[in-house]
């Protein structure tokens, strides 16, 4: 965790990063939710979901006070021999004011 602080007005922005190594593991989803509602975080980084596109609106479950975009780390049109990789998301306290933008490269 990351706790910037901003010197002249006192500001306070909490960052979290995890490897999440697995999406669907329900143990992982409890450390989540309880991590960003235990160190209210402002922005969570997560990477390696292993969700595909199809699936990413289910990263919105994580906590009722965050908004989420991510992407999957293959395309839908790939075969997957063994398990699925990648993917990356953000989440950002829905009190925030952010525009985000998904750039795709």
């Amino acid at each position: 965790m990351v706790e910037l602080h901003n010197t002249t007005d006192t500001l306070s922005f909490r960052i979290g990063l995890y490897n999440y190594r697995g999406y669907n593991d329900q143990k992982k989803k409890q450390f989540i939710t309880s991590l960003v509602r235990s160190v209210n975080l402002d922005l969570l980084l997560l990477q390696e979901h292993w969700l595909a596109e199809s699936h990413l609106n289910s990263l919105a479950n994580i906590h009722s006070h965050m908004v989420s975009c991510g992407m999957s780390g293959f395309d839908n049109s790939d075969v997957l021999a063994g398990r699925p990789y990648g993917g990356c998301a953000i989440f950002w306290r829905s009190g925030l004011m952010a525009s985000v933008t998904r750039l795709t490269c």
